[in-house]
């Protein structure tokens, strides 16, 4: 749970909303177009029409949580 409350918390802090109906979904606008994140325990899928927009958000979230 700690790494739920984490991942979701930085997340959320980057402007991605957490999906109501699935805890492990986010989304955000991103560039115009609708960028989403999903995630089970340790594996996480990230999609975005431009991969330059993939490649900084995982920058970011590598800064922001420096376990990865």
């Amino acid at each position: 749970m700690l790494w739920y409350e984490l991942f979701a918390s930085t997340l959320k802090g980057m402007g991605f909303i957490i999906n109501p109906y699935d805890r492990c979904v986010a989304n955000a606008i991103i560039e115009g177009k609708q960028c989403n994140i999903m995630w089970y325990v340790d594996d996480n899928k990230i999609s975005h029409m431009n991969p330059a927009v993939e490649t900084r958000l995982l920058d970011e979230i590598r800064k922001k949580i420096e376990i990865w």
